[in-house]
């Protein structure tokens, strides 16, 4: 595939896999998007009627859909740095997030510390909201918003399930737009696609 060929699979948005011959060899972020779906609201639908289905019907896995959704950062950040350093994981989180998902908070950068220190790093090391310095809050059912610190109570944050979704599908889009057009993030992006690209999912391999 040419370069531009893998940027359109890789991105390619969640849809039903219908037929086995759909199945094999699948884009990462494909996957991702349609567990994030899965988890979040046991089904599968328009990415921009998510929110609204979770509203009429109720979610699901609410703690699967933020883990997953978390993942999901850390795939994209990988991407955009075209860096899968150990040592570098926290830097491109965080900056990653305040590039793309939070560019309209009151403090991007403090959002995007919040979402890696008190959300990634608590749900997938421990599944818990533990930290030692703030205390975490999930709430579901509050779109409107999605990471706020109580004036009130220095170190309270309460996190939206369904604002902190929208930042990702916000942050992903951004992203997408921005490496269209970009030779740095294009060579980055495939540096990291032949590691992380492809998903091998639902035949045996002498079945490809």
């Amino acid at each position: 595939m040419t370069l531009d060929e893998k940027i359109a699979f890789w991105f390619r948005p969640p849809e039903p896999i219908k037929e086995p011959k759909d199945l094999g060899t699948m884009s990462s972020l494909f996957m991702l998007r349609r567990e994030i779906q899965f988890c979040l609201i046991g089904d599968l639908t328009n990415e921009d009627s998510v929110i609204e289905v979770a509203m009429s019907r109720g979610e699901y896995r609410l703690f699967a859909s933020m883990m997953v959704t978390m993942a999901g950062v850390d795939l994209l950040a990988k991407f955009w740095a075209g860096s899968d350093e150990i040592g570098g994981v926290g830097a491109r989180i965080k900056c990653f997030a305040e590039r793309y998902m939070f560019t309209n908070a009151k403090d991007p950068k403090r959002s995007g510390e919040i979402l890696y220190q008190a959300i990634r790093n608590p749900l997938l090391h421990s599944f818990t909201l533990y930290d030692r310095v703030l205390q975490i809050w999930l709430l579901n059912r509050q779109p409107q918003f999605d990471i706020i610190e109580n004036p009130e109570r220095p170190g309270h944050v309460l996190i939206s399930i369904e604002g902190i979704y929208l930042a990702f599908i916000r942050g992903l889009r951004a992203y997408q737009e921005e490496l269209i057009r970009s030779d740095d993030l294009r060579a980055k992006f495939e540096r990291m696609y032949e590691r992380y690209g492809t998903t091998g999912f639902g035949v045996m391999p002498d079945q490809q």
